[in-house]
């Protein structure tokens, strides 16, 4: 159906579904219907939570290259 639209966010890459699902056909026809047309926002940098903590982490999780 057109016009409908799905939001999915996590912190894992995409490269890391196959183990965690398990199974690989299922990580494969998951990832298939959510990135046929994804736009992707990659968040960068360190936590507002820790900015207005008045703590860094240096580098956040997001800026670590995929496993």
């Amino acid at each position: 159906m057109a016009g409908r639209a799905s939001i999915v966010t996590t912190r894992m890459s995409f490269y890391h579904w196959h183990p965690w699902l398990g199974d690989p056909t299922m990580a494969d026809a998951t990832l298939d219907r959510l990135l046929a047309n994804h736009h992707r926002i990659s968040a960068k940098g360190d936590s507002l939570r820790r900015l207005a903590a008045g703590k860094t982490a240096g580098r956040g999780a997001a800026n670590l290259p995929p496993k």
